[in-house]
Parts: structure tokens; sequence; C-alpha cells
């Protein structure tokens, strides 16, 4: 009786851990689907994935909207440890093409991006705003987010800008008001005429930002230093 006893929990214990090993049965559902709401197997061992915000760095993502000293000391330090990678010339063809309307290169497009996620890092801007146009395409606003605010933790100004657009525009985003402020002043603080433009307009109708006439002036003028004709009339209505 005691060998059958634990005859039984040996099987038991053999089991479970087989279950533990096995893939994970993933179902995902919305305009983020890679695969159209088809039940996917994954791993737990998998890389960086755009699937899922768990699976990516967090201080990648989020670390614009905190500027203290260690996020930035922590943004250095994953920068440091990263590849740079240049967009590969296949995806830069497969896009120009599905720009054009060639859908079948459009899916080929975003299996690549999806593929290849981690050559977006800090380290690559440019590729994380290429995948994020991919993504934009097959309206996959938040793997778009998702690269463009990696891309302006590795102070890419324009993929700043462009986070906040999404932010902006809102859909398929969750409001995060702090998030965009912070893209938005990223973005002038790297010195896009633009990004200057729009926050100065912030702080010129107290919208968005506390009232500060001041800081809407200083703003006008250094977005129009750095040639946006718009800045410079409305800096000319502060004189």
């Amino acid at each position: 009786m005691q060998r059958l006893f634990l005859l039984h929990i040996c099987v038991i214990f053999l089991l479970n851990h087989s279950l533990a090993n096995e893939p994970v049965e993933v179902i995902r559902i919305g305009p983020d689907t890679p695969s159209g709401g088809i039940s996917t197997t994954v791993t737990q061992h998998n890389k960086k994935s755009w699937d899922t915000l768990d699976e990516l760095s967090v201080d990648e993502i989020r670390g614009v909207q905190d500027t203290t000293q260690t996020t930035n000391e922590k943004l250095l330090e994953s920068k440091s440890r990263q590849t740079a990678y240049q967009i590969d010339n296949t995806f830069k063809e497969m896009l120009t093409k599905c720009v054009s309307g060639d859908k079948k290169l459009c899916s080929q497009a975003l299996a690549f991006a999806d593929k290849n996620s981690t050559q977006c890092n800090l380290n690559s801007t440019e590729v994380c705003r290429a995948y994020a146009q991919i993504f934009l395409i097959h309206n996959q606003r938040q793997k778009a987010l998702n690269a463009r605010q990696i891309a302006c933790n590795g102070g890419n100004a324009t993929a700043c800008f462009e986070a906040w657009n999404l932010y902006e525009t809102g859909k398929g985003i969750k409001k995060n008001p702090k998030q965009g402020f912070a893209l938005l002043t990223r973005s002038c603080d790297f010195k896009n005429a633009q990004a200057c433009y729009q926050l100065a307009g912030y702080y010129r109708t107290g919208v968005g930002a506390e009232l500060n006439l001041k800081k809407a002036k200083e703003l006008y003028s250094k977005s129009c230093d750095l040639g946006n004709s718009d800045a410079c009339d409305a800096y000319n209505e502060f004189l």
C-alpha cells in the first residue's frame, strides 16, 4: 500500500513537471494581434515581443516620462550594452512597395518587423521608426507607440514628437497626458522645431500645461530659431 502511494506521488510530480515546461497557449485579440485572433503558441523563454508590454524593457518604453537622474543612468547603462543596427535593405524595399499599395509586401514587412523586434533599441532609433511605420499601416498602434518611445529614449527628437502625436490623436492608445507632455518636452529639448511650437501652445492657452506666457514666448522663440515660421509669427504677437 505504501509503495502504491509513493508511486502515485511520483506520477503526479512528473506530470506537473512536464506541464510546467509545455508551451503556453495564448490567444491575442484586437488590432495589435499579428495572427488576427488565431491562437499562437509561445514559450516562457521568448525574446522581446511587441505583443506584451511586460516582455519589453519598461525603462526603454516608459523612461521618457521620468527624467530623474536615476532613470537616465539606467537608460545609459542599457544603451551601452545594446548593438547598433541599420534598417535592413530588404525591409526598406518591402516597406517602400507596401506604401505604394502592395498588400503582400505589407504583410511580409510586418512579419519581418515582428521577427526582428530586438533590432529596435536605444542605439537603433531609425529602425524603431521604420518598424513603427509598418505597425501603423496595419493599425497596430500600441506596437508603433512602443517603438517610437524606445527611439525617443534613445535621443531621437522626431520619434518623441511622433510618439506624442499618437497620444494626441488617441485612437487605439490609452490616454496618458503626463506621458504625452513628457514626450513633447523631450522632443523640444532635442531641438525639434514643431515640438517646441506645440509645447508653446500648451503654455499659451493653459490647456495641457499650467498657463505661462513667459514660457510660451521663450518656446516660440526657440522654435522660430529652429526654422518654424509659424512660431516666428506667434512670437511677434508678444512684441
